[in-house]
């Protein structure tokens, strides 16, 4: 017979609990086995593992949570196993109910000796209650009402026909006129052989044509697949090829640049469509809320980027559950800086486009002014703005239009937006993977408390779960896994990947979701308050300026170069607290190695921002007993780099000398030419802004445009403009 009994749990008193078996023969093995039990359990690791009667265990202590035990181990006469609590470590705050776990433990292995340690629940019912309940926020069924997103955007049409849609450049279109537009580019498409689950590529900078092009194919039931026109001729192949795009929407530049073979409509001729448009003419595509609405390509571990297939009925799902949490209403005015080839778009242009607000899109010079963003902000009177963590760093000084400031796309630090948190908006930061349609979770920012990522926003679910897909207790570190009516269909022509990555729940999800979940590769744990702190990846993805970025491919792309033996691609921080992409090398010959050279080569392969700001060489990648690049090791690297031979040329007046001193300070390196280009040697738009800002300071320099960085890229040509902005020079 089985009997299990146990005290309460404390901070002082010993806690026993005994299980009664047959033979004292039979307790003894036990000892044994739960003993090794403990070595290999994910959830339990076991210290002083040579000893039995006691020995200490730690839960988690490879994840980072912290709570040690000492136990002892004990066997009565009459053939009772007993555990007694010697000694709690409890860190975090975090409350063990450590008897009830070893007695689930205990129990499972004694009716079934064969169970896979692994799949052992641990848990108590009241965990797991617990548990269900901080899985999910607001539940409302309203939301998961399957719609296309062409419903929606025509019962805003209906509904503020004569409200602006759009405005850029000072040009604004009302509702009513960008549906009869959009009808337009859908019946030419139609014409054209376009048709449901049709793929249309969109490589375009940005206009008004792009927003029209995406709601007219929509229109026509294909789906959109957005192109950074920065990416290079080999990327933009790829995805066309990947996709399978049976036209794509680009300007006669854009057509030309990159050599397209694929059938195209250029914007040139849009007003030719819009003229001929029959009157009587109806969009008949029988678009259903299952059918593709984007396909987004991010990143990917092979050396190729991958593509998430997006649903309408996903987008639709997320379009109503920001509606309830951030109740954007007609008289807004949103903001529009993100790329469309960047899902945060979708998230820009539906906050609009399904409560009949207008969308305000900024030019590429306006989008990456960077501290300067706020004259666009106040000169349009923004009341919505979305942007990433790095952008409102820049932006000190609060702009008194934007009631609604959402955030996301990479960690938040409570110093980058406390000037915002003046009571006059409200905060928001999000996080979520493309994977699970823009968003996941959310969280009110308070001034003076860290920021957090919030809790699952309506209608979606979040799991925290161990290797083995097993919930850890709350409180402890694991898996982040994400499910509701959110979840992509999956990545583009890549089976076995998408099957280890979108798998069926290992237990049942209520209130009608899939059974489905999205493993993210995010660390993270539920607070004691019901919120998620994010604790960073699980593997080699990073973010960086909002961009995700897998390290592999850029690794791929680097060894690519037979010049090239080793490649390792790190984030490092500069001695600015900026970060940074830099990419460990082993050259197969040092003499002949040019960093010049790899970095063209890669412009071939790689977007502008997966490029390393630097390559920095080493004698060897150092690597773990696995085989593995040992990356925490990488990073303690810098200071042993072999610096190649570098002509350097250098300053010949005080404005050089002066310009220099603050690239050097930002780059944080010391090989700089006054005739490098910024961009070549790792320049950003967050660096542009920060070195601009410090030119400012010095006088006569209080007004050099940002765009300066832009256009004047070598320390010597800057240099020269800063001597025309002021007539006593520096």
């Amino acid at each position: 017979s089985i009997n299990v009994s146990s005290q309460s749990f404390t901070d002082t008193g010993p806690v026993q609990f005994s299980l009664s078996i047959n033979s004292a023969m039979y307790a003894s093995q036990l000892i044994q086995k739960v003993h090794q039990m403990a070595i290999d359990n994910n959830s339990i690791k076991w210290l002083n593992s040579d000893t039995i009667h006691p020995f200490m265990c730690r839960y988690n202590s490879d994840t980072g949570n912290c709570i040690d035990l000492t136990l002892l181990f004990e066997q009565s006469i009459s053939g009772n196993l007993i555990i007694s609590q010697e000694h709690v470590s409890s860190r975090n705050g975090l409350i063990l109910n450590w008897d009830i776990h070893l007695q689930n433990i205990i129990r499972e292995l004694t009716l079934n000796p064969s169970t896979p340690i692994g799949r052992i629940n641990i848990l108590s019912e009241l965990e797991l209650s617990v548990i269900k309940d901080l899985s999910t926020s607001v539940i409302d069924q309203s939301i998961s009402v399957p719609e296309s997103l062409i419903d929606l955007f025509e019962k805003t049409v209906r509904k503020f026909p004569k409200n602006p849609a759009i405005r850029i450049r000072g040009s604004e279109i009302n509702y009513d006129e960008f549906n009869r537009r959009t009808d337009a580019i859908a019946i030419y498409l139609s014409s054209c052989g376009i048709k449901k689950g049709s793929h249309i590529s969109i490589l375009l900078p940005r206009c008004e044509e792009i927003f029209l092009a995406i709601i007219g194919i929509l229109k026509s039931g294909a789906a959109y697949v957005p192109i950074d026109p920065r990416s290079p001729a080999d990327r933009i192949k790829y995805i066309l090829d990947d996709c399978k795009a049976e036209m794509i929407i680009t300007d006669a530049s854009l057509y030309n640049q990159n050599n397209l073979n694929t059938r195209c409509l250029l914007i040139e001729n849009f007003p030719e469509i819009y003229k001929n448009q029959m009157v009587s003419t109806q969009v008949t595509a029988d678009i259903t809320p299952d059918n593709t609405a984007y396909i987004i390509y991010t990143s990917g571990t092979t050396g190729k980027p991958k593509g998430v297939v997006i649903t309408h009925r996903t987008v639709s799902n997320l379009i109503k559950a920001e509606s309830y949490l951030f109740k954007v209403t007609n008289f807004d005015r949103v903001y529009q800086g993100f790329s469309v080839s960047f899902d945060a778009s979708v998230e820009e242009m539906w906050l609009a486009w399904y409560s009949g607000a207008v969308l305000i899109a900024a030019t590429k010079a306006e989008a990456l002014s960077g501290p300067d963003l706020t004259d666009f902000l106040k000169r349009e009177k923004i009341t919505v703005f979305s942007t990433v963590p790095t952008q409102i760093s820049m932006m000190q000084n609060p702009v008194d239009t934007v009631r609604i400031l959402i955030l996301g796309g990479e960690e938040c630090f409570q110093k980058a937006i406390e000037p915002w948190l003046d009571g006059s908006r409200q905060v928001f930061n999000t996080y979520g993977p493309t994977e699970a349609t823009v968003i996941a979770t959310c969280g009110i920012c308070k001034k003076g408390v860290k920021p957090g990522i919030g809790k699952p926003i309506p209608n979606y679910a979040i799991y925290i779960l161990d290797k083995n897909m097993q919930p850890v207790p709350p409180g402890f570190y694991g898996e982040l896994c994400i499910g509701g009516h959110c979840l992509a269909k999956g990545y583009l022509n890549r089976e076995e990947l998408t099957s280890s990555k979108f798998i069926e729940s290992p237990f049942k999800i209520g209130h009608g979701f899939p059974q489905r979940l999205y493993r993210s590769g995010d660390r993270a744990r539920f607070n004691s308050d019901g919120t998620i702190e994010f604790g960073g990846r699980i593997d080699d993805q990073i973010k960086l300026r909002g961009q995700r970025i897998e390290l592999g491919e850029i690794e791929a792309a680097i060894i690519k170069n037979a010049k090239i033996r080793q490649a390792a691609a790190a984030v490092i921080n500069t001695s600015q607290n900026i970060q940074s992409l830099v990419a460990y090398i082993v050259p197969e010959d040092l003499k002949t190695f040019s960093e010049h050279a790899l970095k063209e080569s890669l412009k071939n392969f790689l977007p502008s921002y997966m490029i390393p700001n630097q390559f920095l060489i080493i004698e060897e990648l150092p690597r773990l007993q696995s085989g593995k690049v040992d990356r925490k090791k990488l990073k303690s690297l810098k200071s042993e780099v072999i610096n190649t031979a570098k002509e350097l040329v250098l300053p010949r007046n005080e404005t050089e000398s002066l310009i220099l001193n603050i690239w050097t300070k930002y780059f944080d390196r010391k090989d700089i030419s006054v005739t490098d280009d910024f961009f070549d040697i790792g320049g950003h738009s967050l660096l542009a802004a920060t070195i601009i800002s410090e030119l400012r300071t010095i006088p006569g320099l209080q007004s050099i445009p940002l765009q300066y960085i832009y256009q004047y890229r070598t320390i010597e040509s800057l240099a020269r403009m800063c001597h025309c902005e002021t007539s006593s020079g520096i």
